[in-house]
């Protein structure tokens, strides 16, 4: 589409007198910190208007709706843009840039020369609406990104974009001395009149997934050293910038996915600060810098992560946010630092249960998944704590989760069933050992093992041969969870896992939760997510790593590849340890069904969130 007459104009609007200064590539204004890209989005030729600081000139693109521009018009704009941007401010408003569709556009008489002044500019591209900065020796003109401290160490660095498909990471200062990096977020106002799906939309990756231009580093310092830059995106990645995603930056996770905890194993890097409560509270790990990111900022929609046999459900209970692992294979998860593929899963994190369903409705393709016409009408209630059920140790943490299952009974028109799974083994399972008993050490043994061929094995070697045959540090955990893959598992044992894996898959799939054709599965399941509310501190100090991992119900979903969400309920107090007074902490639930149930279960939370039943979750220290 041609722009048929598009002029640049000098608005006396009331801008602050504050000042910008350069620094970098980073402009600070009223307190807010700005960040000016390397690559311009388009060049301007004509009557420049003159520099307010640095060479730059921040202005702003309105779009013309009318043959005739009144400033009734502008500033209705520019109201709207001020509203729904948390980028644009008055800062842009000196320089306004009408870019019209209609040829001839005029300015009424409220914009003559006492207020307005109209210098012909000219680009051969549209520019989205929004605030830009301009070269006024060039006349280059770049995208304005509004730099956040990330307070919470929840990044290991912002992105922005450098081409098409690849992106630079952001070295800027974070104007504050407790945050460790600054992420740009480009304006909201940009992806007006996009109509891809995510369009706008501001996410993050978990620092596992590769991204063309940017290293890795999977929290080890090594591995990012060792390797260079990307030379393509991870396909899911991708996916999510090709619907119109905007990647800001990458999350922190401990060290190849693996879990640990924050004092005791965190070594390379400083685990993220879970927000709710007093500040001092587990963030869990793995995908715990993408919760910790969601939960803590209103300037990120959506953080992306993996679950192995937790990763996404477990900081998402944490951190109070929603946090879903899909059935098994979803997405590929080619372009990923791996654990084990067997297990490997791609989730996304949201602050309610719509976005949610929007964010992977699109992302992993709407008919990845089959829509069915009715929801379950059984819904089976984990029991047993001691492998992870009901009841839980508070009694007002149980009030929670007894009132909701009494609204989702009701909503469902459903019944409830008590379902131990350990005791279900024992009565239809194809083993007369204990449940635990029999997959004792199969979780470990699959993880383990794939992890040391696909992760351990390529890495050290590449490392000895270009360091005279040394081997690279690691974290406690990720040694010892190396050791077991090489010391403990044999082939033979692995094949063994992974029958005892397929064994139990069956059983699930046949005796537990069988398919049907009206409601996808005959039932789903419930169980308390996370510490269910009860503090778990930060700075607790462990002897040495564990690398046992004994089965609970949220391994359900490991096993039978299954999907699990984790639904934030509500909140309790507890007596803080660390700031002497009564805090709150989320309770959250999960929710299963069999595999390939995922959309029947996000129409399930839409409808509960609809309904009143569940709610979208806020930023900080309190979720609700």
């Amino acid at each position: 589409m041609k722009c048929l007459s598009i002029t640049a104009a000098t608005l006396a609007l009331g801008a602050s007198c504050a000042s910008a200064w350069l620094t970098s590539t980073t402009l600070e204004y009223a307190d807010v910190s700005y960040f000016v890209p390397h690559l311009p989005v388009t060049s301007f030729t004509g009557d420049l208007p003159a520099a307010k600081e640095a060479g730059l000139v921040p202005f702003t693109v309105v779009q013309a709706a009318n043959s005739t521009l009144s400033s009734d018009y502008v500033q209705s704009q520019l109201s709207v843009y001020a509203s729904s941007d948390d980028v644009f401010s008055d800062y842009f408003t000196d320089v306004l840039y009408i870019q019209s569709l209609c040829d001839g556009t005029t300015l009424d008489g409220t914009l003559d020369a006492t207020v307005f002044l109209s210098q012909d500019l000219s680009s051969t591209d549209i520019l989205a609406p929004g605030p830009y900065f301009l070269s006024a020796t060039s006349g280059d003109v770049y995208k304005a990104y509004r730099l956040y401290p990330d307070t919470q160490s929840a990044f290991t660095e912002g992105l922005v974009p450098y081409t098409d498909d690849s992106f630079h990471s952001v070295h800027a200062a974070a104007f504050t001395g407790q945050a460790e990096v600054a992420v740009p977020v480009p304006s909201r106002l940009y992806s007006i009149g996009d109509d891809r799906p995510l369009a706008g939309l501001r996410f993050a990756v978990k620092d596992i997934y590769h991204v063309k231009g940017v290293r890795t580093g999977a929290a080890s310092r090594a591995f990012y050293s060792l390797y260079p830059e990307r030379n393509e995106s991870a396909p899911a990645v991708q996916r999510i910038l090709d619907m119109g995603g905007e990647l800001v930056g990458k999350a922190k996770t401990s060290q190849f996915a693996n879990g640990e905890n924050p004092t005791a194993d965190w070594i390379e890097v400083l685990a993220p600060f879970n927000p709710r409560g007093d500040g001092w509270q587990y963030c869990s790990s793995s995908s715990a810098g993408s919760a910790v990111s969601v939960a803590s900022y209103d300037w990120i929609d959506h953080a992306i992560g993996t679950d192995t046999s937790g990763s996404m459900r477990f900081p998402a209970a944490y951190n109070g946010v929603f946090g879903a692992r899909p059935s098994h294979d979803a997405i590929t998860t080619d372009g990923v630092v791996p654990c084990t593929p067997k297990f490997d899963t791609a989730g996304v994190f949201a602050r309610d249960a719509k976005a949610q369903k929007k964010f992977a409705h699109a992302w992993y393709g709407e008919d990845r998944f089959t829509e069915y016409p009715s929801l379950p009408k059984k819904i089976l209630r984990a029991v047993n704590s001691t492998i992870g059920g009901f009841p839980v140790a508070s009694n007002a943490s149980q009030d929670i989760y007894d009132g909701f299952i009494d609204q989702l009974q009701a909503y469902l028109g459903a019944d409830v069933e008590d379902f131990d799974a350990s005791k279900e083994w024992l009565s239809s399972g194809p083993s007369e050992e204990e449940l635990l008993v029999y997959t004792n050490m199969s979780y470990l043994a699959i993880a383990w093992y794939d992890q040391v061929q696909l992760v351990q094995v390529p890495f050290f070697a590449d490392w000895a041969a270009k360091y005279n045959g040394s081997i690279p540090p690691i974290n406690p955990k990720s040694r010892a969870s190396f050791s077991y893959g090489n010391n403990n598992v044999t082939d033979a044992s692995y094949a063994e896992a992974l029958a005892i894996r397929a064994n139990f898959t069956n059983w699930w799939n046949t005796a537990v939760n069988p398919t049907n054709n009206d409601t996808c599965a005959d039932s789903i399941y419930v169980y308390p997510a996370g510490t269910a509310g009860a503090p778990r501190y930060r700075d607790t100090y462990f002897l040495q790593p564990s690398v046992v991992v004994n089965w609970q119900i949220s391994h359900a979903a490991v096993y039978g590849g299954l999907p699990d969400f984790v639904v934030p309920l509500g909140q309790v107090e507890y007596a803080s340890e660390k700031t002497g007074v009564n805090e709150t902490l989320p309770v959250s639930i999960s929710i299963g069904s069999a595999q390939g149930c995922d959309w029947m279960l996000y129409d399930l939370l839409e409808g509960l969130e609809n309904a009143g039943i569940i709610g979208p979750v806020k930023t900080g220290k309190m979720a609700f």
